[in-house]
């Protein structure tokens, strides 16, 4: 039954991620493959500055992407990047409009292609239907850049992060109960095969039960509060631990001050 409740629960929190950020992926893969076919018409000078060059670094990196679901066709799924890494690829695309608002004057020259143009238009319906309004030219990029990560990213950064931490809780307590019930197992072929005194049968059950309790329990508790409390219990641990470290540090210090002054002596 617990194993059950668990897989449920994660199986509702799976479409309600999925609900969310479906949509989300599908603008994300068009911002990717608007980006190829923007990069084929961005011209930039012989010598290129340091600004220049860290855009044309963002705009390579991302059209990797784009270049890999025009290849094989359709949206990225919602499970294809971690939390950091849509995070890190959010920080990129938000970068292209700071790099390009450092360039003063801006350098980059637009060369119109209506076969692009057309790919570009159906990419940027896709995003947000009003950026077709918006001329196609250099300043196409860095706009949409930033309206991407301001008004399409940042609204769902926090759903990914609450994501994994759901997922994470719900595997640690399916390995708590996978062993708890090994545990109950293990001694139930104890107390049918061995032969024990009473009182070490009556602890047996008392430990199965509590077992079970808690199991039941956990189920019991909001999932947010488990990660809270766990959070806690790793930070007071991390505490003890540098606290632990450093007094074992003074007291070597100590001990080895004395040994040398002994030495001297």
């Amino acid at each position: 039954m617990v194993f059950v409740e668990i897989g449920n629960r994660r199986n509702r929190e799976n479409d309600r991620y999925d609900m969310i950020v479906t949509p989300f992926m599908h603008k994300l893969s068009a911002f990717f493959r608007f980006i190829v076919w923007s990069s084929s018409r961005i011209r930039y000078p012989n010598e290129k500055n340091q600004k220049e060059q860290k855009f044309k670094l963002i705009i390579d990196n991302l059209s990797k992407y784009g270049g890999q679901i025009i290849m094989s066709g359709g949206d990225y799924l919602t499970d294809a990047f971690t939390a950091d890494e849509l995070y890190k690829i959010a920080f990129d695309i938000n970068n292209l409009w700071y790099w390009h608002d450092k360039m003063k004057p801006c350098n980059l020259r637009w060369e119109s292609n209506d076969y692009n143009d057309k790919l570009i238009d159906q990419e940027l319906k896709e995003i947000n239907p009003a950026f077709l309004d918006l001329p196609n030219d250099v300043t196409l990029v860095p706009i949409v850049s930033s309206e991407f990560y301001v008004r399409i990213y940042q609204p769902i950064e926090y759903e990914t992060y609450r994501h994994e931490a759901f997922l994470k809780q719900y595997s640690l307590l399916t390995r708590f109960v996978s062993t708890a019930v090994a545990f109950i197992l293990l001694l139930l072929c104890c107390m049918l095969f061995i032969q024990m005194p009473s009182f070490v049968l009556q602890i047996a059950t008392v430990l199965i039960v509590l077992v079970l309790l808690i199991s039941l329990l956990l189920l019991g508790i909001d999932i947010k509060k488990q990660i809270i409390w766990k959070n806690r219990m790793i930070k007071s641990c991390d505490k003890n631990k540098k606290r632990i470290k450093r007094t074992i540090e003074r007291k070597f210090k100590w001990l080895s001050d004395g040994f040398k002054s002994k030495r001297g002596r």
